[in-house]
């Protein structure tokens, strides 16, 4: 029986991408390279990724808590999005139209939210969005 040895790096990255869930961190695309929506799986077909710094990210279908799970900002999507994206930023996770702080559905573009630490983001059938500068 063979035994293989995986190094420290490729543990570590394992253990953060498990973590991640809906959330996660993409490497910065260049001309040549697409970024996946999602880190790491075991059915995910192999991808050469660049190697430009990390940009925080939400995919397209989650619900995140602001500061915890992603940080404050200002997100966006870079492609286009289809006609049945829905967002919503509230003050709880529950879904209860009394929390909620603002929403949309966009009919199309590129939709972006400044989200603030503590509040929930929902997103459903939208682009994966990607944290604007630093």
């Amino acid at each position: 029986m063979k035994t293989r040895t995986i190094g420290a790096a490729a543990c570590l990255l394992a253990i953060t991408a498990c973590a991640a869930g809906a959330i996660g961190l993409a490497e910065q695309p260049d001309s040549q390279q697409v970024v996946p929506e999602y880190i790491m799986s075991s059915t995910a077909p192999s991808r050469q990724m660049s190697k430009g710094p990390s940009v925080p990210f939400i995919k397209a279908n989650a619900v995140v808590h602001v500061g915890e799970d992603i940080p404050a900002g200002t997100y966006r999507t870079r492609e286009q999005i289809g006609k049945y994206c829905y967002w919503e930023k509230a003050k709880t996770p529950d879904g209860d139209v009394y929390d909620i702080i603002a929403n949309d559905n966009p009919p199309g573009g590129r939709p972006q939210v400044t989200l603030l630490k503590g509040q929930w983001f929902k997103t459903s059938n939208c682009e994966t969005w990607y944290k604007e500068g630093k």
